[in-house]
């Protein structure tokens, strides 16, 4: 899968989620750098990263990678 699939999911899930970004990023234990780049589609997350923001979001991994 490229990382613009990754883009679009995971923006539209944190766009209806009314989460802010950075916030999720606090709470995956991610750098809100890293988690910029893996929601602009410039870095792919490791399985870890996949693992928290899936929690965070009370999503299914698939809904956004």
């Amino acid at each position: 899968m490229t990382t613009r699939k990754y883009n679009s999911k995971l923006k539209a899930v944190i766009k209806s989620s009314g989460l802010f970004q950075w916030w999720i990023a606090e709470q995956c234990g991610i750098s809100k750098f890293k988690m910029s780049q893996i929601v602009n589609g410039h870095e792919a997350p490791s399985a870890s990263s996949k693992r928290a923001i899936a929690k965070t979001l009370q999503v299914k991994q698939s809904a956004i990678f």
